[in-house]
């Protein structure tokens, strides 16, 4: 990601973060009550054992729903975002959970302050989209996987319901109306790739009902 593009970026999320517009309340309290309970019983399943005690990384962390209720289960949560506002939406959703975090980094997730395989888990959900060239993002979380750990992605499907209003939104030049920053939705195959190049095994990548078929899930081993 270039300089003017990182900029751009940070100004798009922060300014989410900030503003916090009727629709964008709308979505968190939608993710909140639904959409992260859904995500958290997923991961838990492609986990396939309990959190309590592992090292879970959340880069692109946003609001940080899911992870306040891993960290309540006995997880150590990680997070790290370039925008300090998703950060203080962090900090604040933690602290009505009564929770906290092992630690939360304003960082970028192209090149992340931590050590080489210090994680159990390192996922995120709708971030990998947001970037031109993801094989570095992916490559770059699962350089911190603990051998015998897992790189977890949750992302938009291509084709799905919202895929059709997002194409609908730029062929009418109305994409402004779209709340998030540029995306792609993704085919299974491209997910599929992106952890391949990243040296992930045991790659399962699938299209989750539970999300009205909008979203896939793909993960891996090292």
């Amino acid at each position: 990601m270039g300089l003017a593009k990182n900029e751009a970026f940070l100004e798009k999320w922060d300014s989410y973060y900030e503003k916090k517009s009727p629709i964008v309340k709308a979505i968190e309290k939608v993710n909140e009550q639904y959409f992260s309970k859904y995500f958290e019983k997923v991961f838990k399943n492609a986990l396939g054992k309990p959190v309590q005690g592992l090292n879970i990384l959340e880069p692109g962390c946003g609001s940080g729903i899911m992870s306040t209720r891993l960290s309540k289960q006995g997880a150590n949560i990680y997070l790290l975002d370039i925008s300090t506002n998703a950060l203080k939406t962090v900090a604040w959703n933690f602290n009505r959970k009564n929770t906290k975090p092992a630690g939360s980094i304003n960082g970028d997730i192209t090149c992340m302050p931590l050590a080489d395989k210090s994680m159990d888990v390192v996922w995120n959900q709708g971030v990998i989209e947001h970037f031109t060239d993801r094989k570095p993002i992916v490559k770059e979380m699962f350089r911190l996987v603990k051998p015998g750990g897992k790189i977890i992605i949750f992302v938009p499907g291509y084709m799905s319901a919202l895929h059709m209003v997002y194409l609908t939104l730029c062929a009418f030049g109305m994409k402004k109306l779209w709340p998030f920053d540029d995306q792609d939705f993704l085919k299974k195959s491209q997910l599929r790739g992106d952890l391949e190049a990243a040296g992930a095994k045991n790659i399962k990548i699938r299209r989750l009902p539970g999300s009205f078929f909008l979203s896939l899930i793909g993960y891996g081993e090292k």
